[in-house]
């Protein structure tokens, strides 16, 4: 549902923009750190002022664009405020501004419509496809994951390549230091080996809440590919922090 040239854009929200700050810094508040671990992808704030979306209520006959502003995004959905209610099921397309200016426009579908205050709402949406954050990567919040390996001077070369490639890093030397660290914060991935995440490793994380991807150092055998979202055969390569950016912002492997 590219946007008409001809279609007549609508401004979603009459209220003035303090407001509008006030509600979305109260929403980013109340969404919690740790806890947020439990869901499949994490939601990067994304706070766009003017951002293009069609939407087509049930029983309308065309959809009509609006200029929301954004609250989040992830991979499979993002989140906007509109002053109304949006119906459930209603189909809507994102139009997405990457970094280098271009568009790309995401189908997807309203699930949830949450009342907030003065008539403003919290609509949620669906993906139908999965969204390239990784052409929007400026706009987000770094990559956060969490390093876990016993084995020391792996950490500290693992660690800085992936800092020096602007992401941010928790570092973990043990099973205790890893639980710790997923506790405190939200986290995209955990970086480690096949050696060190064993099953009872991932059974306990997982019971934990943490649902996110593993991603392997090393060779890893036919059955533990199954394990790991991705692996990285050789920790030495340059490019480490970039495989791992766009595995997490975009689904790459």
């Amino acid at each position: 549902m590219p946007v008409n040239s001809r279609a007549q854009v609508q401004q979603s929200l009459s209220c003035n923009q303090q407001l509008i700050d006030e509600i979305l810094d109260r929403l980013e508040r109340d969404s919690g750190s740790g806890k947020a671990n439990i869901r499949a992808e994490r939601r990067f704030q994304l706070r766009l002022k003017n951002c293009l979306v069609s939407i087509k209520q049930p029983g309308a006959s065309s959809p009509v664009v609006y200029v929301v502003p954004t609250q989040n995004i992830s991979v499979n959905g993002f989140a906007f405020l509109y002053q109304g209610y949006v119906h459930k099921g209603s189909r809507c397309t994102a139009h997405l501004s990457a970094s280098s200016g271009m568009r790309q426009d995401v189908a997807g579908e309203v699930v949830h419509c949450q009342y907030l205050e003065s008539m403003v709402h919290l609509v949620g949406v669906r993906f139908q496809e999965s969204a390239d954050l990784g052409s929007m990567a400026s706009l987000l919040e770094p990559v956060r994951v969490a390093v876990y390996t016993e084995d020391e001077s792996l950490v500290e070369q693992v660690s800085g390549a992936l800092r020096n490639g602007g992401l941010v890093i928790a570092e973990a030397a043990s099973v205790k230091d890893l639980e710790a660290r997923l506790a405190e914060a939200e986290f995209d991935a955990v970086v480690t080996t096949a050696f060190d995440m064993d099953d009872e490793t991932i059974q306990l994380i997982r019971a934990r809440g943490f649902n996110r991807p593993l991603i392997a150092l090393g060779p890893v055998s036919d059955f533990e590919h199954s394990v790991f979202g991705l692996v990285i055969e050789d920790p030495e390569q340059p490019e480490m922090a970039e495989l791992v950016t766009k595995f997490i912002l975009g689904g790459c492997t």
